[in-house]
């Protein structure tokens, strides 16, 4: 069998491989799911539940991993690392990958945020809500509406912000979750008008 003929029974077994796994939803349905329920207890500042999903998003993708292994498609094991890699990725090299793995897109971040593979196996990072314990969201406000006062009159005025006011409290709403995803990234709106 001559080369050609390797290469593309190699494309044809990848991609029955790949239209087999891909009708095969139910985790990666689960986990899609549990968002709304991630982003209500963001909303509400409620740790407990917040680290409650993030237990059952990671219960989950251990289930797909073990079902599709670490070098099954990255879209079916944890959608929300496929969305970050994506568009980590376009922004680092221009374009958006494609037939990414598991491993690819763990391996993708070398300070291990989203785990690392070691011998094999994948190693999950703790699983840790970021919402504070004792601050409630519009305490870290008004430490950033503080820390600028002069820059806070100006947009009072002006309505034009100053770029290090923008950025905090960019970064406020968005770690926040107040912010939606699709308008931090200019794709369902305006941040700066949001």
């Amino acid at each position: 069998m001559d080369n050609y003929t390797q290469l593309a029974n190699k494309i044809l077994n990848e991609s029955m491989d790949s239209s087999r796994l891909s009708s095969d939803t139910a985790l990666r349905d689960e986990m899609i799911a549990l968002d709304d329920e991630l982003f209500s207890a963001v909303d509400a500042g409620d740790k407990a539940a917040h680290e409650k999903a993030l237990n059952r998003y990671e219960a989950l993708r251990t289930q797909a991993i073990d079902k599709f292994g670490i070098d099954g498609p990255i879209h079916l094991i944890d959608p929300d690392l496929h969305g970050a890699h994506s568009d980590d990725y376009k922004d680092e090299n221009g374009v958006r990958p494609h037939n990414v793995t598991f491993r690819d897109a763990v391996e993708f971040y070398p300070s291990g945020a989203y785990g690392k593979i070691v011998d094999g196996k994948f190693i999950a990072p703790p699983v840790k809500s970021y919402i504070e314990d004792n601050e409630s969201p519009s305490d870290g406000l008004q430490a950033i509406l503080q820390k600028y006062p002069s820059e806070v009159e100006d947009l009072k005025n002006s309505g034009e912000f100053a770029d290090e006011l923008y950025d905090e409290l960019f970064e406020f709403y968005l770690d926040s979750g107040e912010m939606p995803y699709g308008v931090a990234k200019a794709r369902t709106g305006d941040p700066y008008e949001w």
